[in-house]
């Protein structure tokens, strides 16, 4: 037969054995690794364990009833574009002259050479990156230089991993010329 005192000590030495293991796991999440900033010298602690989503897709779109237009988009990273390639997008309003691929072309100084969907629900572009990135990055988007340009009222800007999988998304809800979207690493 089993003891008062016997169980008692078996009770303690798996709450011990559970408080251990959660400890582990929590400094293990938690642990920092040492970085100094080459610049300026200074000592820098950065968490290294806990896994950042890369960012392989922009994707704009407004779930109502609207119609899309871009004059020029870009990915900023570290004061760099990143290239990027349109994978799909709603049909163009004229595909002769407002094509998707028309807000990729930065050397254009055409104001009416952007891309232009037709009215649709759930108007979109979806845009692969040359490169996963990770957070922070800075979208930049330039809005339709000769009229309309409350249209990109209510459309979401979201980045997106590997999987599709929305890492971060944001609202346009005033009325701009040029969109400067700050996504920052949250971790």
């Amino acid at each position: 037969m089993v003891s008062t005192t016997s169980i008692v000590i078996i009770i303690i030495v798996i709450v011990i054995a559970i408080v251990v293991i959660g400890l582990i796991i929590y400094y293990k999440n938690s642990s920092t690794s040492i970085i100094v900033n080459k610049k300026s010298n200074e000592i820098v602690k950065k968490k290294n364990d806990i896994v950042k989503p890369s960012i392989k897709y922009i994707k704009i779109y407004n779930p109502e009833k609207s119609i899309l237009q871009i004059y020029k988009l870009k990915l900023i990273k570290d004061g760099k574009t990143i290239p990027l390639m349109v994978v799909s997008a709603s049909p163009s309003y004229n595909p002769q002259e407002n094509p998707p691929s028309a807000m990729l072309d930065y050397e254009n100084t055409n104001k009416k050479y952007f891309y232009h969907s037709i009215e649709t629900s759930g108007a979109y572009v979806l845009l692969e990156l040359s490169q996963s990135v990770n957070l922070p990055v800075t979208v930049i988007i330039e809005n339709r230089k000769d009229c309309c340009e409350a249209r990109m009222l209510g459309f979401r800007v979201a980045l997106l991993d590997v999987n599709s999988t929305i890492v971060e998304e944001k609202t346009i809800d005033k009325v701009e010329f040029v969109y400067t979207i700050q996504f920052a690493d949250k971790i």
